[in-house]
C-alpha cells in the first residue's frame, strides 16, 4: 500500500467536514428569517424555474453527497483497518492507527507513543515499512 492510499481517510473525512460545512451555510441561507420570501407573485427565472426550488435541489444533492461519502469512509476505514492488522510489529501497526485511522500528527503520534519517541522517529519508522513492504 502506497502513502496516498493510506490518506485516503483522512482526506475523504476532509471533505465530509467541508461538504457538511457548506450544507450548514446552506441551510442558514434558505432557512434564516426572510432570506427566501415566497410572495406567490412571478420571480426571477432560474435553470429549474424558481430560487427557492434550486436552493432546495442543492440541499438535497448536497445531503446524498454527504451520505455516499460516510458510507465510502466506512468502507476505506474497514479496508485501512485490515492493512494495520496484518503489519507484524506491534509499535508500527500502532504509528499507523495513530496516524491513519485517526489522523493525529506525527507530534501527536510520537506524544501518545510516550518518551523516547520523536515526531522524526515515529514518520521515518512509517516511511520505512512502506519502503521495505
Amino acid at each position: 500500500m502506497r502513502l496516498r492510499d493510506l490518506s485516503q481517510l483522512y482526506f475523504l473525512r476532509r471533505e465530509i467536514q467541508e461538504d457538511e460545512r457548506r450544507l450548514r451555510k446552506l441551510e442558514q441561507e434558505i432557512y434564516s428569517a426572510g432570506a427566501m420570501r415566497y410572495s406567490g407573485m412571478p420571480g426571477k427565472a432560474t435553470k429549474s424555474g424558481s430560487a427557492v426550488e434550486d436552493a432546495a435541489l442543492e440541499l438535497v444533492q448536497l445531503r446524498d453527497a454527504i451520505a455516499e461519502k460516510r458510507v465510502q469512509c466506512v468502507r476505506e476505514e474497514k479496508r485501512l483497518q485490515r492493512y494495520i492488522n496484518g503489519i507484524a510489529d506491534s509499535e508500527t501497526r500502532t504509528i499507523f492507527t495513530l496516524r491513519f485511522r485517526e489522523g493525529l500528527s506525527w507530534e501527536q503520534v510520537a506524544a501518545r507513543l510516550g518518551p523516547g519517541h520523536t515526531a522524526d522517529r515515529v514518520k521515518k519508522a512509517c516511511y520505512r515499512y512502506l519502503g521495505s513492504h
